[in-house]
């Protein structure tokens, strides 16, 4: 059962700088809250990081996932673990570790409360193609889809809407139980979708 459906254009974004370069907010919930006193459950943003060597912001009891767009990183996790990650590649970690980057990049991040599981998948879709998606949401509880068009023009069909994702726009639904919806290609040149789920564990 879909409870909401949002397109969350271009100028409703907020960008602002942080100390490696720009970021952008995407979405964040709920939409009260806020992300410098961490009362989000979740966020979606993405970023540009300006500078070679860039030290993470710590965000104890928060997990992390982040997938480089452009460019490439390297990911160091003191006393963890090291991800040299190229266009697509992405880690996961916790948001309470100490993390620098090094390296130029564009990139996409969701971050999620401890409790919270996300997935983030990169699709390649091509003029006239389908992508086909089907959620079973856990417990009754809400759950979260998202669908950032990074490059291109896409279209969903939801309850029998047609929903057009320009370039840098995001579609966020809401629902519960099993959902099924598709995407599709809709541009002379292939479209390039970052495709996100958050749920309870």
């Amino acid at each position: 059962m879909i409870h909401n459906i949002r397109l969350i254009k271009k100028e409703q974004q907020q960008t602002s700088r942080w100390a490696g370069g720009t970021t952008t907010q995407l979405v964040i919930y709920p939409e009260d809250a806020g992300y410098t006193d961490r009362s989000f459950q979740w966020r979606l943003s993405t970023a540009r990081v300006e500078l070679e060597e860039s030290a993470f912001t710590s965000l104890h009891g928060f997990d992390r996932i982040l997938m480089v767009l452009e460019g490439e990183l390297t990911v160091v996790h003191e006393g963890q673990h090291t991800a040299h990650l190229k266009q697509y590649g992405q880690d996961s970690f916790k948001g309470g570790w100490s993390t620098v980057s090094y390296g130029k990049a564009r990139d996409f991040n969701l971050m999620m409360k401890e409790g919270l599981t996300g997935s983030l998948k990169h699709c390649r879709i091509s003029p006239a193609e389908s992508l086909a998606v089907r959620h079973d949401a856990g417990k009754d509880e809400k759950s979260f889809f998202a669908c950032y068009c990074y490059k291109g023009r896409l279209e969903a069909s939801v309850d029998d809407r047609i929903i057009a994702i320009e370039e840098g726009e995001l579609l966020l639904i809401t629902y519960t139980q099993r959902t099924d919806f598709i995407i599709r290609g809709c541009h002379e040149q292939v479209s390039d979708a970052i495709i996100v789920q958050v749920e309870n564990k």
